[in-house]
């Protein structure tokens, strides 16, 4: 269950760097904390970009997180924080989004990440209007920030105390210690030797069906189109089923493959010059050279005259 791998001494001994005077608590995995404090920023920035009225993108949220914590900040990253606080954030995938340092709108599909305020505890009047929700749950105060930062790190705590009463399951004698009993983690626990957090599903952008050929477009729209496009369409696609094979011709026992670049000279023409091409090969490939040689005995006395 728990991971073997050699961490370095600074994540196997961080939750011994704590002051003297500092009262007992659970220290997180190191992974745990570094995961809080992408969320953590992950917060900040989303809420920076919502005062703004700019919408998120996880392009725009990846280069300022990672300019902030000085780490990768990757797509699984979000997956895990959606596990650890469902409903914290709003993923859509979206497309016409205008980009930030150029002027042009991109047509792809991009990951866009919205702060859900409804998930922070607080209560909405009975009297609110649908437009002032709307804006309530687009701005996040500094309160909300740091509600939602406390929760994420309680449910990390949640985690970690399920790892550890299952170590405390497997000891021989198995030792049960309630929950809320438990103020020191047990010696032997493997505190940064927990799983990973699992990666939640994020929307994922539709798949679009793309037309190559129009036989193509014509399986898709079948009984959909008129009779005079379908008539169009199926002659543009028998053609192009001719003109993508590669016949081969033949004429007189010689045959050929045809080429493309010759299209209108008659047949017996097109067989003749491949069978022209075919013998002259087959002659360079059997010469002798020595043969050569002679044969070019008698042509010497007329090369020195031109090259005198």
């Amino acid at each position: 269950m728990f991971l073997s791998s050699k961490q370095p001494a600074y994540q196997r001994f961080h939750n011994l760097a704590r002051s003297a005077g500092e009262t007992p608590d659970l220290p997180l995995p190191y992974k745990y904390q570094v995961l809080l404090e992408r969320f953590r920023c992950t917060d900040t920035v989303a809420t920076m970009l919502q005062k703004r009225r700019e919408i998120c993108t996880f392009g725009k949220l990846k280069r300022a997180v990672e300019e902030m914590t000085r780490r990768k900040y990757e797509n699984r990253n979000l997956a895990q924080m959606e596990t650890v606080y469902p409903r914290a954030y709003i993923f859509r995938q979206e497309k016409n989004i205008p980009g930030v340092y150029d002027k042009r709108t991109y047509e792809s599909y991009q990951l866009t990440v919205e702060c859900n305020a409804r998930e922070d505890g607080r209560e909405e009047k009975e009297g609110e209007e649908e437009g002032e929700k709307e804006k309530t749950n687009a701005v996040l105060d500094s309160s909300a920030l740091l509600r939602r930062k406390n929760l994420f790190n309680m449910n990390l705590r949640d985690i970690t105390r399920r790892y550890h009463k299952q170590f405390l399951t497997s000891l021989n004698p198995p030792l049960e210690i309630p929950d809320e009993k438990v103020l020191r983690w047990h010696p032997a626990f493997q505190l940064d030797g927990v799983p990973n957090i699992e990666e939640a599903q994020l929307p994922k952008p539709p798949l679009t069906e793309s037309y190559t050929t129009a036989q193509d477009v014509l399986n898709a729209a079948q009984g959909r189109l008129g009779p005079r496009v379908q008539r169009i369409l199926e002659g543009v696609a028998s053609s192009s089923e001719r003109n993508g094979a590669e016949p081969v011709r033949e004429v007189g026992g010689v045959s050929g493959p045809f080429d493309p670049a010759l299209r209108g000279v008659s047949q017996k023409l097109h067989c003749r010059r491949y069978s022209r091409r075919r013998s002259r090969v087959k002659s360079d490939i059997t010469r002798d050279p020595c043969r050569r040689r002679a044969g070019d005995g008698p042509r010497m006395p007329q090369l020195a005259r031109i090259l005198r």
